[in-house]
């Protein structure tokens, strides 16, 4: 057997490096064609061409290089609202695959506890869920099963600092200087787990019906008419086939501003491909199938009677002990992961959290108050009345007479004022709550 020099050996023309799983062991293999990029993809998110790393462009819905100018096309299978669902079974989970398909590691947060999934090199200061900076890097955990559909993001930086500036800017109730906070490089992109329910749902409702009837009587020998309510059990169908309600697979995301934004076009799922990740950050899901299925059920009951209540108020505009049972069936599951831009932010001492949707741009999140405009709107609102009430009712009543159906008037002013005062109260308190 010939000796060979390593020191002087040199890879065959068309080879280059490939990844090894052995540290200090160096790989050479056939450089990939064209068309087996995507493959390569699989594998690696450096860019075949000149070995940087590469990342999914929104804007180019492509893997790219901005070294040296490389485009990969996906070639990722739009599926759709055709996406297969599986059943609530064992088998179908373990049909699943482990992990990302792609070496990253988790960025975790000491004070949260989020697990952030990164390429190999990719850090960040502060966890963009808590705004903490308590974060370090360790390996990833593969205890997640493997998504099998995405939506890819599609909201370039542009747009997206716009629609910052537009939610974070509008409001009279909020500082002047929030609008300042409106920058792309304070939010993350994070593809997160989501859960996507399908079920038909057999119900009945029951509920005292009011039906308005004339009646007549007699006062001081004339007749006269009143309206009286006559109530009645009565009961329904409650049936309703729910399509693509999602519940988020994290924790770490507040279910109510999630709903805000949930509006995704999920007939634009695509394939599963790690290239897709590339340049991104994801996270696995830390909510379970059954505990999002639970939540998922709590919702779809919520809808239904809600619907099936305002149905029974449009016929007669009087409904009572409104209840309602439902059974499920035809249950189904898919497991995918949606594009969001999240931040977390501090502004006086307290932490607030916004979502945009990667797909349709859409801004929902917490906003801290300027309670000093508050208290002043509605001191503003009862003032009037006070000076109706107090100052002009008590000289009239002096002088005309009449002071008393003044003083009448400024009281329901002031109930008035102050029934709109705490409708104004309630809408800060959401604005600021998660």
């Amino acid at each position: 057997m010939r000796d060979v020099d390593p020191d002087a050996w040199t890879p065959p023309a068309d080879f280059v490096s490939v990844p090894s799983t052995v540290d200090g062991v160096e790989l050479w293999g056939p450089r990939p064609a064209e068309d087996d990029a995507s493959a390569w993809a699989l594998q690696s998110t450096k860019c075949p061409q000149c070995g940087a790393s590469a990342a999914f462009d929104p804007g180019a819905g492509a893997l790219t290089c901005r070294f040296c100018g490389y485009v990969q096309e996906q070639q990722a299978r739009t599926v759709g609202t055709a996406a297969e669902q599986n059943e609530f079974t064992l088998e179908a989970l373990r049909q699943f695959e482990q992990g990302w398909g792609v070496e990253r590691r988790e960025l975790h947060c000491s004070d949260c506890g989020a697990n952030l999934a990164v390429e190999e090199g990719g850090m960040t200061a502060t966890c963009p869920f808590c705004s903490s900076n308590h974060v370090n890097l360790q390996e990833a955990t593969q205890a997640g099963i493997r998504p099998k559909f995405l939506i890819p993001f599609a909201v370039k930086t542009d747009v997206l600092e716009k629609n910052l500036r537009t939610f974070l800017g509008k409001g009279w109730m909020f500082p002047s200087s929030l609008a300042q906070l409106a920058k792309t490089d304070k939010f993350v992109g994070i593809y997160l787990p989501f859960w996507v329910f399908d079920a038909r749902m057999d119900g009945i409702w029951r509920a005292q019906i009011g039906h308005p009837h004339t009646v007549t009587y007699w006062e001081n020998g004339k007749p006269k008419t009143r309206t009286e309510i006559r109530w009645k059990w009565e009961s329904g169908g409650a049936s309703d086939t729910v399509k693509g309600l999602l519940v988020p697979g994290t924790t770490k995301i507040s279910a109510k501003i999630a709903q805000r934004v949930e509006g995704f076009e999920l007939g634009a799922l695509k394939e599963y491909a790690p290239a897709f990740l590339a340049g991104w950050r994801a996270m696995t899901y830390d909510l379970a199938l059954p505990e999002a299925w639970d939540r998922g059920r709590a919702r779809m009951r919520e809808q239904n009677r809600a619907t099936n209540e305002a149905q029974a108020q449009r016929r007669t505009g009087h409904v009572r002990s409104f209840t309602m049972t439902a059974d499920f069936e035809d249950e189904r599951w898919r497991y995918v992961l949606l594009p969001m831009y999240v931040s977390a932010y501090v502004y006086g001492g307290k932490t607030y959290q916004v979502l945009v949707n990667g797909q349709t741009g859409e801004v929902a999140g917490q906003k801290p108050v300027a309670w000093w405009r508050i208290a002043a709107a509605i001191a503003a609102a009862t003032t009037p009345s006070i000076f109706v009430g107090i100052c002009l009712a008590v000289p009239l009543t002096l002088f005309a007479g009449i002071g008393f159906v003044v003083m009448i008037i400024g009281f329901l002013m002031f109930l008035g004022a102050l029934w709109w005062g705490w409708g104004l109260w309630q809408r800060a308190l959401d604005a600021e709550s998660a």
